[in-house]
């Protein structure tokens, strides 16, 4: 927001040096750097700050790669690079989560056990992941540090900690920063995670299974789990092949409960979407479904999530929550775009109240993108300019007076151009 008036601020988090198949990296969390102008990195036992730059960034599992702008003169000198855990924690395992949270300058260590480990949502973005929760305390300056075992080795790396609650934190765990590593590898970029792309329902109350079952021709005493599929996402793969009031058995051999579980290790249990989670977008798994009385086996692809603000669904508008909660494209390339305030003008007056409104509609043509609406602004040759916003409210501008106002506004509020957008492919 160039127009803010607001100081900079800085904020501080750890990183890790990690040796991943005898590459080494420098890992911290993406929301440790979400937006920063300039990166700075300390070794604990050295004065000296190198600048840095971000390499990779994931905003769905909260991980980001950082490399030295110019190689520091011993930097790496005294660095021994943690290797990644092959296994995946256990409950009761003892680990060590090493950092700098606030408090002081020096490096903190504090232990803890594993208390739990099952999907979780992760705060900087959309969906959930697989996380391992701890009763260590996690505090700001903790992220992106990493989380020991007792040989040594990198479990996961602290990320974010349960609010209103005391000594619980949750650590990215090995196996998402493998997947997170493995994909910049295979791509030279940020790989992302699978999606099943489509909302379901548990069937754990006899009667929904059961009326289900009928509507599917099944009998009611041949299954013994699944889910129904109730929506899918219009642009997901799974759209081309499944159904709504499908009931999904089983995804890549893995029979469903009725409760959307599947084996997980001995003696747990899972949600389901953890299988897709472990594919990169486009993969393919195979489901076991239920449709019109017969049982058919189909391969179904992902889709990645999307990035989202954090603490958005609590703070943003009813209107602007909406389309984030459902996850629901209509279109390939439908973006939310939102009218984020109405900068003061003679033009403007008597609407400056509106702000964080989603914007549908311009000059009667719904609209698609942020670049469709500048195209729909550069084309306009009515005398009147019109906006649909949410709630049924709109916005009437004269067309040239308008954009004779946009320059005065710029110059008034030191924004040095009307827009900024990425050039179509």
């Amino acid at each position: 927001m160039p127009w803010s008036t607001s100081p900079q601020t800085t904020a501080a988090a750890s990183a890790v040096a990690l040796v991943v198949e005898r590459i080494r990296y420098l890992v911290t969390n993406a929301h440790a750097v979400h937006h920063a102008s300039l990166l700075e990195l300390q070794k604990p036992s050295d004065d000296l700050k190198c600048l840095a730059r971000v390499l990779c960034q994931g905003p769905d599992c909260d991980l980001a790669l950082l490399e030295l702008v110019e190689e520091a003169p011993g930097f790496w000198e005294g660095v021994e690079p943690l290797s990644l855990s092959e296994d995946l924690c256990h409950l009761n395992d003892r680990v060590r989560v090493c950092g700098f949270p606030v408090g002081g300058e020096n490096i903190s260590i504090t232990e803890g056990i594993v208390s739990r480990v099952e999907m979780q949502p992760y705060r900087h973005g959309l969906g959930s992941l697989l996380a391992i929760q701890i009763d260590a305390a996690i505090n700001p300056g903790n992220s992106g540090g990493p989380a020991l075992d007792a040989q040594g080795r990198c479990v996961g790396v602290a990320f974010q900690s349960l609010q209103d609650a005391d000594n619980i934190g949750y650590l990215i765990p090995a196996e998402v920063l493998r997947h997170f590593l493995s994909g910049y590898r295979r791509c030279g970029g940020y790989a992302g995670f699978g999606h099943h792309g489509f909302a379901w329902q548990p069937l754990d109350n006899r009667a929904l299974r059961e009326a289900v079952l009928r509507q599917n021709g099944a009998g009611v005493a041949g299954l013994a789990g699944g889910v129904l599929v109730k929506r899918i996402e219009p642009t997901s793969p799974a759209n081309e092949l499944l159904k709504e009031q499908d009931v999904l058995l089983s995804i890549a051999g893995r029979p469903i409960s009725t409760g959307g579980t599947v084996h997980f290790r001995r003696g747990e249990r899972i949600a389901f979407p953890y299988i897709t989670s472990q594919r990169c977008p486009y993969d393919t798994v195979e489901c076991e479904v239920l449709r019109d009385s017969k049982v058919g086996t189909m391969l179904v692809g992902h889709e990645a999530d999307v990035e989202w603000g954090d603490l958005f669904e609590e703070r943003s508008p009813v209107c602007l929550a909406e389309p984030w909660l459902r996850n629901i494209r209509s279109f390939q390339d439908e973006e939310v775009v939102v009218l984020s305030c109405v900068f003061a003008s003679a033009l403007t007056a008597g609407l400056t109240h509106f702000m964080n409104r989603r914007l549908h509609r311009c000059n009667g043509v719904q609209v698609r993108n942020l670049q469709h609406l500048a195209e729909l602004l550069d084309t306009a040759t009515t005398s009147t300019i019109w906006f649909a916003l949410d709630d049924d409210d709109v916005i009437a501008l004269p067309t040239e007076q308008a954009r004779a106002t946009t320059r005065l506004v710029l110059e008034t509020n030191l924004i040095p151009a009307a827009r900024c957008l990425p050039t179509p492919k």
